[in-house]
């Protein structure tokens, strides 16, 4: 009796796994796709140098010097994230009050791109990661100064750098950078520039093929390589739909995306070639239910455009933060409901009825024969 139970329960769950593959035929047509954001930044390091015996070495502090002395000493600015604008403040300070200040006159070896405007020296090209700017070679204590006051004084160098991307500073201006508020970078000594290569329009296919087949797509992910993603920066990306069925589609889309503060910034603009699908957060939250995106007739394709804006005004506390997006499409017909197996797809269909058949079948010729 025991034995007979058994054998039912194993004919009874190839049943359940059979009628289980027949509803996997039966499944929604969906396709999801992902797409990952990050943003990049800038960031500068500021080294001093000096050279001796014709070698460059780290900057060693002199002493005892008198009005008139050179003194070799190299400020390096170097890139070390995206490509940035860069600028240069100097201070004097003095054990006594009332000295000459020092003058651009008295720095040897500015190099010309150097140009002083206000309080600041301004380079005039932007540097690429990795990319230096020597300010000058050297400095020459001013001639009027009293010995006492050329060694009483203190020499502080600041250097502060802004993106290049989306931004240009105008040298004709007395203050080129305007009204630019510096702060203080998040991005760490190992940050890799340029990572991801940004292509406008590359697009991908998102195809219905009719039936069982579904909806395929020739990529695994969408709108990608948005690795460095600046203040300003534009992008869009095209989704090609395309109905190669017999029988007129709609194609549902929705979306899904953690309510971070990057994505919040980020703005998200869906339109096809006659409306305007969404405009948004690129949280999504209006995007978390099922919409309808296209209605394709047989043979019939569209094109729908994504865009993102990310704000000019995003800070440095926005920089390398990363969040992805997963993008979700289904099929269904023109009232909305989910697309079975049709035409072509009835020898898949036959199969599995088969297979539940021979499995019923089996089940019974078990049990039979653990009666006799």
């Amino acid at each position: 009796m025991k034995g007979m139970r058994r054998l039912a329960a194993a004919a009874g769950l190839f049943l359940v796994l059979a009628a289980g593959g027949l509803a996997s035929m039966l499944a929604l047509q969906e396709e999801s796709l992902s797409s990952r954001f990050q943003t990049g930044g800038v960031d500068i390091c500021l080294e001093s140098k000096m050279k001796e015996n014709g070698r460059v070495k780290e900057f060693v502090q002199p002493r005892d010097l008198v009005p008139g002395q050179e003194i070799s000493m190299i400020p390096v600015i170097t890139s070390r994230a995206e490509d940035c604008y860069i600028r240069a403040q100097i201070e004097v300070t003095m054990d006594e009050e009332g000295p000459q200040p020092v003058k651009m006159q008295d720095f040897i070896g500015m190099n010309a791109a150097w140009i002083e405007q206000g309080a600041y020296y301004y380079y005039r090209y932007p540097l690429a990661q990795g990319q230096t700017a020597e300010l000058f070679q050297g400095l020459r204590v001013p001639a009027a100064w009293t010995g006492i006051e050329a060694s009483g004084f203190d020499l502080h160098i600041t250097a502060e750098a802004v993106q290049s991307q989306n931004w240009q500073p105008d040298f004709q201006k007395h203050s080129p950078w305007g009204s630019v508020e510096t702060e203080i970078s998040q991005i760490g000594e190992y940050y890799l520039a340029g990572r991801g290569k940004r292509t406008e329009n590359k697009g991908i296919s998102l195809v219905y093929q009719g039936g069982a087949k579904a909806l395929v797509s020739d990529a695994d992910s969408f709108m990608s390589h948005l690795s460095d993603l600046m203040p300003g920066d534009h992008y869009s990306d095209v989704l090609k739909l395309k109905n190669a069925g017999q029988e007129k589609v709609c194609i549902f889309f929705k979306a899904s995306a953690e309510e971070t503060k990057l994505l919040k910034q980020i703005q998200l603009r869906i339109e096809s070639e006659t409306e305007l699908f969404y405009q948004g957060p690129l949280t999504c939250e209006k995007l978390s239910d099922y919409r309808m995106l296209a209605e394709l007739e047989k043979k019939q394709a569209e094109k729908v455009k994504f865009s993102i804006h990310v704000p000019e005004t995003l800070t440095n506390p926005y920089q390398v933060l990363a969040d992805r997006v997963t993008w979700y499409f289904k099929v269904c017909d023109e009232d909305g409901n989910p697309i079975q197996a049709q035409t072509g797809d009835e020898r898949c269909f036959g199969l599995a009825i088969l297979i539940m058949a021979v499995s019923a079948a089996a089940g019974l010729l078990i049990i039979r024969r653990s009666r006799r």
